[in-house]
């Protein structure tokens, strides 16, 4: 490309734009296997935006007693908890519930419940219309005196100024809405600090942007909160094998949780509408993971694991072993004030009650939108939980099966990474991925063949003809 003229005075003429710098965005799914690449409302998007060997990584050092998480639940969570009737009334808008949101949740059930159960289904979502949340007016935040907030623990260290990358004008009305939603909903307030921190959009599967703060210099002077959260794959496969199950998903959950007065300054940026930073915890920021996810299990702790197993923001539920069979007519046993409703169903929207109730008592919001309150077959964490077992997610597979030829070590790195999270569906997986694999290794050369074409191909079909765990 041509290096655009220049006037006397070394100045770019007026009527040569400047070129404008690229606002980063990240996908949940690459929309191009070949190229790991896709196209989002005219921003170029790329799956992975940051290499793990340039994570920061924050200090390792005792935590000060004055910056120690606390928790403590006061009362009985269940006292107030409300009744299910087995014969609700028909139905009636209740507080967040409206019309429209009942048809969308009968949209999302489609075919496993029976007409009586759907019913005590939207009265369940009647009662406990407190416990979701659909936009951001209506999320809920962790009772404070339940939840102290949070007070972030670091080390000496001198206050940062970092400039932002500009927002292209394509997404620029949007992101100011973000703000000035973020703003109404008590997550920013003002800020007159000497700190700012760089933000930047990420892509929601569902096409809307997702503001996340780039809090790397905040990471490299916090003293490390050193929680793990459950191995995914443990989690999942305690949810396989029942008859039904639902999967909750909190509602923006760092938004819940608040941040000390005394810590907010750390995490100022800078916006169209001034300097703001964050009431809550910050997405973005190290510690937030392992709090969010203490949380939320100490909440649920009285239902850990004979109910749910929380992972982070996600609580799925399990639904019973079995259908209760009556052995004189080989039926599911029904409830007796109604046999329109099957016992097992009406077992498991108790179990759901006791858990909204608990996440209500607390302040907690699920999201609405993101709800499966009694479905057959539910996702947990990447894995389809069927009565059947454990069976790999469609999309992921469909990924798969568009990705061609690996063109560089990258791309090989990408694809077995991808693979790798469904390794256990795959029968002697390391021996069909050792052509792969093989081209990884330092100091060898990258030439993907029909061998390693073979490869992918085989590993592809074994995981279509794989068998439930």
């Amino acid at each position: 490309m041509p290096r655009p003229p220049r006037q006397s005075d070394g100045r770019r003429p007026a009527h040569i734009p400047h070129p404008r710098t690229v606002f980063p965005l990240k996908t949940a799914e690459a929309a191009g296997a070949e190229t790991l690449v896709a196209k989002i409302k005219g921003v170029q998007t790329k799956k992975k935006y940051k290499p793990v060997a340039q994570k920061v990584r924050s200090v390792v050092a005792s935590c000060p007693d004055d910056f120690r998480i606390e928790r403590k639940i006061i009362g009985d969570p269940l006292a107030s908890m409300p009744k299910l009737d087995p014969n609700p009334a028909p139905f009636r808008p209740q507080g967040r519930y409206t019309e429209e949101r009942m048809l969308q949740l009968d949209r999302e059930h489609p075919g496993f419940l029976t007409e009586a159960e759907r019913r005590i289904m939207h009265d369940l979502m009647c009662k406990q219309n407190q416990a979701f949340a659909w936009e951001d007016e209506e999320r809920g935040s962790f009772r404070s005196d339940f939840f102290p907030p949070v007070n972030i623990p670091v080390v000496e260290h001198t206050p940062w100024i970092e400039r932002n990358i500009p927002i292209p004008p394509g997404i620029y009305e949007e992101v100011c809405s973000i703000i000035r939603s973020k703003m109404a909903a008590g997550v920013y307030e003002p800020s007159n600090s000497s700190y700012r921190s760089r933000w930047f959009c990420t892509m929601k599967k569902n096409g809307k942007l997702r503001i996340v703060h780039s809090l790397e210099p905040l990471n490299r002077v916090t003293i490390r909160h050193s929680g793990v959260t459950p191995l995914p794959d443990h989690v999942a496969e305690q949810f396989a094998g029942k008859i039904c199950g639902a999967m909750l998903d909190l509602f923006v959950g760092y938004d819940e949780r608040l941040l000390a007065p005394e810590s907010r300054d750390l995490t100022t940026f800078q916006t169209p509408f001034g300097a703001l930073r964050l009431i809550t915890l910050p997405m973005g920021w190290s510690n937030s993971v392992p709090i969010f996810h203490d949380d939320v299990t100490y909440i649920l702790q009285p239902e850990i694991p004979d109910k749910t197993i929380p992972y982070i923001d996600d609580v799925p539920i399990k639904g019973p072993d079995d259908w209760h069979i009556v052995p004189e007519t080989g039926l599911p046993a029904t409830h007796p004030a109604n046999p329109g409703v099957r016992l097992a169903i009406w077992e498991f929207f108790q179990d759901v009650n006791r858990i909204l109730q608990r996440m209500k008592y607390c302040g907690g919001t699920f999201s609405g939108r993101k709800l499966q309150l009694c479905v057959e077959r539910f996702k947990v964490l990447g894995h389809i939980c069927t009565p059947q077992g454990r069976i790999p997610e469609e999309s992921r597979l469909q990924l798969l099966r568009n990705w061609g030829p690996c063109k560089d070590i990258s791309e090989l790195r990408a694809w077995l990474g991808t693979v790798g999270v469904l390794r256990i569906f795959v029968k002697d997986f390391a021996h069909r991925a050792h052509n792969l694999v093989k081209l990884t290794r330092k100091d060898q050369p990258f030439e993907f063949g029909p061998e390693q074409r073979e490869a992918q191909v085989d590993i592809v079909n074994a995981l279509e003809a794989a068998k439930p765990l």
